[in-house]
């Protein structure tokens, strides 16, 4: 049951995102990745899903400081969990690649949008 309640709040954050309504929807987040670092664990790819879904939120409302870690970690699980050619990992190497890149970090960017744009990667 917690996995079904911590599923509705991502939808219901995700419509929320495209609203606009990025409060609401980071609110939302925060809660579905609190559910399911309590019913899956820290380093379960689907709470790897979450961090990168708050990341993404904070990302958009201008936190970038406190994206980052959200970003870094999801990235990590998903390399361990899943390995470094699941899909995921191209979602998430673009997700932080945006962000470093507004944080000025074009050195540290750059290999991120590669490595996510690779035919493997």
């Amino acid at each position: 049951m917690p996995r079904k309640s911590a599923s509705s709040k991502e939808i219901s954050s995700g419509a929320r995102v495209v609203q606009g309504e990025l409060a609401a929807a980071r609110t939302l987040h925060e809660r579905a990745l609190a559910i399911w670092e309590c019913a899956l664990g820290t380093e379960h790819p689907v709470t790897a899903g979450g961090l990168n879904n708050l990341g993404y939120v904070l990302q958009a409302q201008g936190e970038l400081t406190a994206a980052r870690p959200l970003l870094e970690r999801a990235l990590a699980i998903w390399e361990r969990e899943m390995g470094s050619d699941h899909p995921d990992i191209a979602v998430s190497l673009h997700n932080l690649g945006r962000l470093v890149y507004a944080q000025g970090e074009l050195a540290t960017a750059r290999p991120l949008f590669e490595r996510g744009s690779a035919p493997d990667g």
